[in-house]
This record gives C-alpha cells, sequence and structure tokens, in this order.
C-alpha cells in the first residue's frame, strides 16, 4: 500500500557491525555479524479477510500504526575451494512490534523466525558429475488464531486471539541434487540436473484457514503443500 494522509511512510535506523576472518590456507572463511534496526510508523492490518465481502469496508478503517525493532546476529561459515565447497549459516532474530491501537504491548512481527539455520555443500566428482544438497530450517512465523467464532443475522463474527499470538510449526527441508555437466563445441558448458526437493517428506506448514462445522464449532487448519516430495529434471547450458 502506497503511503497517504492517513498512512504515513515507514522508515528505520539500522546499525550493524560485521567481522570476517579467513584461516586455513585461505580455505574457510568465517563471517559473523550484529545489528539492531529501530522502525517508525510500522503498519498492520487489524481485520479479516471477510471484511473484503461486507458492505461498507473503509481500508483504512481497519490499519493500525505502531513502532518496532529488530536485532539480532548471525554466523557463516564458507568453504572456498576443493572438492567439497558450500556454507552453512545460524541466525538469530528478533522483530518486535508495539502498536498501543491493540492494547497488548509489545508482539512479534510476522514475519519474525528466531532461529534459522542454513546450510549448503557441492561435492565434485571428476571433472563431469557433482552432487549438491540444501538444508533449512527455520521456526515457524507468527499468526493470529480466532478464539471465538458465530452467526449473527446470518452474519460471521470472529473474535480473535492475541496478535500473533501463536506460531506456525518449524520448517524444515531437505533438497538433493546431481548433475553432469560437459563443455561442448558452440556453448562454454552444459549440463543436466536431477533433483529431488523436500527428500525427507516433511509436511511444512504454510498458513491456517478457519474450518467450521454443522454443530456451530470451529477450528484452525494448516494448510500445506500438495506434494511433500517433488523430483526434477532440467536442463542449462552457459554462453
Amino acid at each position: 500500500m502506497s503511503s497517504s494522509e492517513h498512512r504515513p511512510p515507514q522508515y528505520g535506523h539500522l546499525f550493524s557491525v560485521t567481522a570476517s576472518q579467513l584461516f586455513g590456507g585461505n580455505r574457510y572463511r568465517l563471517t559473523a555479524d550484529i545489528f539492531y534496526k529501530k522502525l517508525y510508523h510500522q503498519a498492520e492490518y487489524s481485520g479479516s479477510v471477510l471484511d473484503f465481502v461486507a458492505a461498507e469496508n473503509d481500508m483504512d478503517r481497519m490499519m493500525v500504526f505502531g513502532k518496532g525493532e529488530n536485532y539480532g546476529f548471525s554466523i557463516m561459515l564458507n568453504k572456498c575451494y576443493g572438492k567439497l565447497t558450500g556454507w552453512m549459516s545460524y541466525s538469530y532474530t528478533q522483530a518486535n512490534r508495539q502498536f498501543d491501537t491493540l492494547g497488548q504491548g509489545t508482539f512479534p512481527a510476522s514475519h519474525e523466525r528466531p532461529h534459522e539455520v542454513n546450510a549448503v555443500a557441492t561435492y565434485a566428482i571428476g571433472k563431469h558429475w557433482s552432487i549438491g544438497t540444501v538444508f533449512v530450517y527455520a521456526s515457524g512465523t507468527p499468526f493470529t488464531a480466532p478464539a471465538y467464532l458465530g452467526l449473527f443475522n446470518k452474519n460471521v463474527l470472529i473474535q480473535y486471539g492475541p496478535h500473533n499470538g501463536s506460531r506456525l510449526k518449524p520448517y524444515m527441508r531437505l533438497d538433493l541434487s546431481v548433475n553432469f555437466k560437459w563443455k561442448g563445441r558452440l556453448l562454454k558448458e552444459n549440463g543436466i540436473n536431477v533433483s529431488l526437493y523436500n527428500a525427507t517428506g516433511r509436511s511444512n506448514e504454510l498458513f491456517y484457514y478457519i474450518s467450521t462445522k454443522s454443530d456451530g464449532s470451529f477450528a484452525y487448519k494448516p494448510v500445506k503443500f500438495v506434494l511433500n516430495m517433488l523430483p526434477s529434471i532440467s536442463y542449462f547450458c552457459k554462453f
């Protein structure tokens, strides 16, 4: 949404410190950084998706504004060259928001993932073959869960709990791949990639939706990927 008379532009002040060091004959690089960011005029939508089907829907009426702060640190180890190359990292982040109009003090931002681990590795087997892997782990993102739901004069009424007071389950994924590449006469490099996305078949949650029953009870259920594992094959080239 663009800024306007009722929606002031968001801005922030950032402070960060980064350090990097090569070791092991320059084969490895260790990088660490810390940061703190102060945020102003942060915007949140305090309504629900049902507001868009209401006869009189005023977007500005459902917008709330406040302040926030993000802070954390990360560390990364990178192997620069050799048959085995890649990197692994860990980051810890807090993203807090404070909106006085919500009346609940500080709450986590919708994109907050306190813990996140990433690892990428490639192992070369001769001149033509290589195998690779990607591993991702992250804390679940916050969401606002409904506390009560009912019908009044054929209108659906929802009472939500604390803003961003619940979290999705942690996200975890392991990808595997095999590459075969060769040099051609016209192209600098040709290759075929065979990969398996989410090789462990973990069922990761994307978001929640509200499900109602005929007896008036309700529950919020997670939406997940249609396929837990996804194989693929592709051709690539370099000019």
